[in-house]
């Protein structure tokens, strides 16, 4: 009976936990190669886009928009970059001054 409880002890001494897995890419990020000019001119948009929407949100989600700032303007800008946005979406997005000017932008 010893013997084998050593046995057992042994062999839980010899177990390992699984090794942790790679955590997955994310098969939505791509690089976009873009110059300079187009890159500012997309940061640009996005953070007017996030200038509007933050300014015309409730004070409760204008606090949750103000810490997620920047994450909002990185994803703009990001998908104004890969999805090479046209100077006059550009534009209309610049000169929108609210959300429903925003929202026709995206048409």
């Amino acid at each position: 009976m010893t013997r084998a409880l050593a046995l057992c002890l042994v062999a839980a001494c010899d177990l390992r936990p699984a090794p942790k897995a790679a955590p997955p890419r994310d098969a939505a990020v791509v690089a976009v190669v873009a110059d300079a000019d187009e890159l500012a001119a997309c940061t640009a948009v996005a953070r007017h886009i996030a200038d509007v929407m933050i300014a015309e949100a409730d004070a409760t989600a204008k606090v949750a928009l103000e810490h997620d700032r920047e994450r909002m303007v990185q994803r703009a800008a990001e998908g104004c970059n890969r999805d090479r946005w046209a100077d006059d979406t550009l534009g209309c997005y610049t000169r929108a001054a609210n959300r429903a000017e925003l929202e026709r932008c995206k048409r």
